[in-house]
């Protein structure tokens, strides 16, 4: 039945007359419909970008074979980790008097210097090949993958590494070893209550999540037009992301940056560019850009980036919803009663929480798991020991029927 809800939504996105009212896709399932996410996602982008180019007359959207490459992302939804964002923007990353504070030249004052200054530093003697002192987008780069918070997000050009990181959950794998651990080796009446207050505390972290697994889509050439009209697909080393980068290592805002770091010849088209479009000003800007790959990991994930500069809390927010416009008979725009959309550049499938073990195990099957993604000894040897772990409690499992069943007879 789902398949068929998955063929009438695709035929829809793919209808030029009928996928402005297609709705929301229905929820992956298996990894056959990974695919038809795809081909979805790309039929909708390639329309938004033929209707921009229609209207605006922005040549590279006119081509009726446009087609740019889309980047996925998948979010196993914690509580704390829902939203579109960096890390080094969510509340956990930033210190407390500034977790709703707004700074209007100087942003949202964060950590991010100081950890990549000490990041930077110390990772020589620990990375057998660092980047050169002076090359920050490398250097930003291998700290984001190594999960040192910082504004960028990472993304992949592969649904199906995107889809592994949706389904793999590891803080809820982390709290089913701890409790797995602890009825182990619980003792006494005393050690059982506690057992099983973990365990509650554990299942009211399971209902409060705000929505089940997620992998999204994205259109990086309609995300840059849509903030600074240019793309599709910017280098993080390049001239124009590398304000940014420039302003995370020196903690000031992307004004006082383009000021200090660019050329005086080069400095009134900067601005230009950062003021380029209604959306966001100097200071509110998202870019698409990919990087040179510094790691392994990198390669194995096919990886590339989101790098944000916002002084808001709420503009870090690719996801945020805004208000859903319908075209009218003479080709205006007329804002729809209360509804909301995604932004045209962005779209988002669902995951039921209880498909997670079954698209995983399907996904380890297609060779995408840890140690593919992750391709260092730490991973091998922490995948191999959990592997041996679960065949001897398969073992364990399997004498005790034997025994309970000879007991029986």
């Amino acid at each position: 039945m789902c398949t068929g809800k998955w063929e009438k939504w695709l035929s829809k996105m793919e209808d030029e007359q009928e996928w402005t009212i297609a709705g929301d896709p229905p929820p992956i399932t298996c990894l056959a419909h990974l695919e038809k996410a795809a081909k979805g996602a790309a039929a909708k982008f390639r329309h938004v970008a033929q209707t921009i180019g229609k209207k605006e007359k922005w040549r590279p959207f006119q081509t009726q074979k446009y087609s740019e490459p889309i980047w996925f992302r998948g979010d196993a939804h914690w509580p704390d980790n829902y939203k579109l964002h960096p890390t080094v923007y969510r509340k956990r990353s930033l210190p407390p008097e500034d977790r709703n504070a707004q700074h209007p030249r100087q942003g949202l004052r964060t950590p991010e210097k100081f950890m990549l200054s000490r990041f930077r530093m110390e990772a020589v003697s620990r990375h057998a090949d660092t980047p050169g002192y002076d090359e920050e987008a490398r250097w930003l780069c291998l700290a984001q993958h190594y999960t040192l918070p910082t504004r960028l997000l990472d993304w992949s050009e592969s649904i199906l590494n995107a889809a592994w990181f949706g389904v793999v959950d590891q803080k809820e794998d982390e709290w089913r070893e701890y409790l797995s651990q602890l009825w182990e080796h619980a003792s006494g009446e005393v050690g059982e209550r506690f057992c099983q207050e973990q365990r509650q505390k554990f299942e009211s972290n399971l209902k409060t999540m705000h929505s089940n697994p997620a992998i999204w889509a994205l259109s990086p050439a309609l995300l840059n037009y849509h903030y600074v009209k240019d793309g599709p697909v910017f280098m993080l080393e390049g001239p124009h992301a590398g304000v940014m980068v420039s302003s995370a290592f020196n903690g000031m805002s992307i004004w006082d940056t383009i000021w200090a770091t660019v050329p005086q010849r080069l400095r009134q088209r900067m601005f230009e560019f950062y003021r380029s479009n209604s959306e966001g000003d100097v200071e509110d800007k998202v870019l698409a850009v990919k990087a040179s790959q510094v790691d392994a990991r990198m390669m194995q994930q096919q990886a590339c980036f989101t790098i944000h500069a916002a002084r808001k809390p709420e503009e870090h927010d690719l996801s945020r919803e805004t208000p859903k416009y319908y075209d009218d008979e003479d080709g205006a725009l007329n804002q729809g009663a209360g509804a909301t959309q995604l932004p045209e550049f962005l779209l988002k499938f669902s995951v039921p929480r209880d498909k997670r073990s079954s698209i995983r195990d399907e996904l380890q099957r297609a060779g995408v798991h840890n140690s593919t993604l992750f391709p260092d000894l730490q991973t091998l040897a922490e995948e191999t020991a959990a592997e041996w772990k679960a065949k001897c409690a398969t073992e364990r499992d399997r004498i005790s029927r034997s025994l309970l069943s000879q007991s029986t007879d």
